[in-house]
């Protein structure tokens, strides 16, 4: 019996020195294994006394930017699932042992591979490719009401909820069709003092996101660009306006040319 206490014992200290990624495999899309396994491929980086730093040449960042792109287009929940289970795993092996755990994390590594990208690519360039999902929406509803967030503490936010009709999918159709009506949320503090707002029987061009929590999914919300638009990019007359070229195709541009140069810029499959 003691033996095989202590048998159990040696296991469960070997298993807790096997990296996160190496432990579990089964439960996730290829498109989030192999960008994992990126993050992990221990050819592209090392460390150093400030973290992780990454290095390839330009021939084979084009493999990774395929890759990262890939996650990001296909399945955005699978791998904001995957990340989350880390933690957990981590935190449960760290109060088990007593010690803190110095494993770089999946974030972690994430965020350092796209700064190094994006010396290759232009950082407006992977803000763009980090968005999961561009759509063409019509507003056909718009309500306001009141988000109470999980505790603790518990907090209540003003939240914007609406009903928009799918114009058309420049990124994300896998998820979404073209004629469909989905539902949209976001808490009015995120626009801040900004005077830029949705408004119904208007169209616009959007950068959208799932809204994951700590139960998982909770919806589809906007993600906003660092460009001060608030991912509220107006269509009228079939003119797209873009204050601030985040995109580089020019302030406002009639949506037939804008989606045709938009697609071959951040479209990579």
């Amino acid at each position: 019996m003691k033996r095989m206490i202590i048998f159990w014992f040696v296991i469960f200290l070997l298993i807790g020195t096997i990296p996160y990624y190496a432990q579990q495999r089964d439960n996730y899309s290829k498109s989030v294994l192999d960008f994992i396994d990126i993050l992990y491929d221990q050819s592209i980086f090392e460390e150093t006394a400030y973290g992780l730093k990454y290095t390839f040449n330009r021939e084979l960042s084009e493999d990774i930017l395929q890759k990262y792109y890939k996650v990001k287009a296909e399945d955005p929940i699978g791998l904001f699932n995957y990340i989350t289970e880390e933690y957990e795993v981590i935190i449960n092996r760290t109060i088990a042992s007593g010690k803190n755990s110095t494993e770089k994390r999946t974030p972690f590594r994430k965020r350092e591979l796209k700064e190094e990208l994006s010396k290759i690519y232009g950082e407006n360039f992977m803000e763009i490719i980090d968005v999961p999902y561009f759509l063409r929406i019509k507003v056909i509803q718009k309500s306001k009401s009141i988000y109470v967030s999980p505790g603790p503490p518990e907090s209540k936010y003003g939240t914007f909820e609406m009903k928009v009709l799918i114009e058309d999918v420049l990124k994300g159709e896998i998820q979404f069709t073209k004629g469909s009506i989905i539902s949209i949320e976001y808490l009015s503090q995120w626009l801040g003092e900004s005077s830029k707002q949705f408004q119904v029987d208007k169209s616009y061009f959007i950068p959208l996101r799932p809204w994951m929590g700590t139960k998982g999914f909770l919806g589809w919300t906007l993600n906003f660009l660092p460009d001060n638009n608030f991912a509220i990019y107006e269509i009228e007359n079939e003119v797209v306006k873009t204050p601030e070229n985040y995109f580089d195709i020019e302030t406002e541009t009639n949506w037939a040319d804008f989606k045709k140069l938009f697609t071959k810029k951040y479209i990579l499959f």
